[in-house]
């Protein structure tokens, strides 16, 4: 005989007394129950110090190329390959930056930046090293490819609230022209500090306590920048990330989805509360963000307060179609790999 056992959901922030999970771990949420969560398992070799980010580019080619950086280091891997090849730049010694590495791709070239190095370039098929990118681009922490131009944010050199374009299909093209369509704008108000810069379309612009729009007019003015939030932004820029015509990220007080229009809390009344507790905040340059796209999940990784030096052991998921959480209680952070969320075990030696 069969019998049908119905589940509660998981919301640790409610009383269980209600028929509602407390724990609910190494699962992904279905419609109506839970799914076990595959293992993670190891994939290249280890990279010499800690990952500070990562990024896979597929060529026009077809060919698949990994790229990953530490603080003095680039490394890629390309094709079947599991081992790390050195493709640091030749010509001025090694990198300084202590921040996360942001990549974007424009044709068959990729960008690296990091705020405090000279951007990188690193051409896919033909590079064998990265170099420093031509055309006298700005030094930036955040970057995203749109409308046929590379578009920065937080700018060094004191300033952190601008945001910078490329000309249309001229990505060495920095200086302010109208006939190319690049320029620059400096955000107004207070909080407007660019934390992450995301979007393929329409691009957002999460700044430390607001969230703005870049929608493309064409010349002259190129961009009408719309202040869509002015209450909340993320003081932690690694968690946020784009899907289609959404962002995701960690505000103040816990995850929230940004449709273009307006911010809408996740997991609010479920699980909120209990992942912003969890979360150790003093270690919040270790958190990641990636996007699950066969389950429909953004996913998030970070530090517990369980976690005594900082490694980030667990990873979140909030199920989109369903406001369901997953949850994952392991030494591991997530990367973002052309649109696929891709588990990285070991965070210390291979993660972020």
């Amino acid at each position: 005989m069969l019998f049908e056992v119905m589940f509660g959901e998981y919301k640790p922030d409610l009383p269980s007394l209600l028929g509602n999970f407390q724990i609910a771990r190494n699962v992904i949420p279905a419609e109506a129950s839970y799914r076990p969560m595959p293992s993670l398992s190891e994939y290249s070799s280890a990279l010499g110090t800690r990952c500070l980010g990562a990024y896979a580019a597929k060529s026009g080619a077809g060919v698949v190329t990994i790229f990953a950086g530490t603080v003095t280091k680039l490394y890629a891997l390309t094709g079947s390959s599991t081992t790390w090849d050195d493709v640091s730049r030749t010509a001025g010694g090694a990198y300084t930056g202590t921040t996360r590495w942001n990549f974007t791709q424009f044709g068959d070239f990729v960008q690296a930046w990091n705020g405090v190095d000279a951007t990188q370039e690193y051409q896919l098929g033909t590079s064998t090293d990265f170099a420093a990118m031509s055309g006298s681009p700005p030094i930036a922490r955040y970057a995203t490819v749109a409308n046929q131009q590379i578009i920065v944010g937080n700018v060094s050199g004191g300033a952190s609230n601008r945001v910078q374009f490329c000309g249309v299909d001229a990505r060495t093209t920095w200086s302010t022209s109208a006939t190319a369509q690049s320029d620059f704008n400096d955000l107004v108000g207070e909080g407007v500090t660019v934390m992450a810069v995301v979007g393929r379309i329409t691009p957002h612009i999460w700044c430390e306590r607001k969230i703005f729009t870049m929608t493309y007019t064409g010349p002259p003015l190129v961009y009408d920048f719309a202040e869509m939030e002015n209450q909340r932004g993320t003081l932690f820029p690694q968690s946020v990330i784009g899907y289609g015509q959404f962002s995701f990220g960690f505000c103040q007080d816990g995850p929230y989805s940004f449709n273009g229009q307006s911010l809408q809390p996740i997991g609010q009344g479920k699980f909120a509360n209990a992942v912003m507790v969890d979360f150790a905040q003093a270690n919040a340059e270790r958190m990641s963000a990636a996007i699950d796209p066969v389950n429909q999940c953004v996913v998030w990784g970070y530090p517990s307060n369980d976690s005594v030096d900082g490694t980030p052991d667990r990873i979140h998921g909030h199920t989109i179609p369903f406001d369901k959480l997953q949850g994952v209680m392991t030494a591991a952070e997530v990367a973002e790999a052309r649109g696929a969320g891709r588990l990285v075990e070991s965070a210390d030696r291979c993660g972020f």
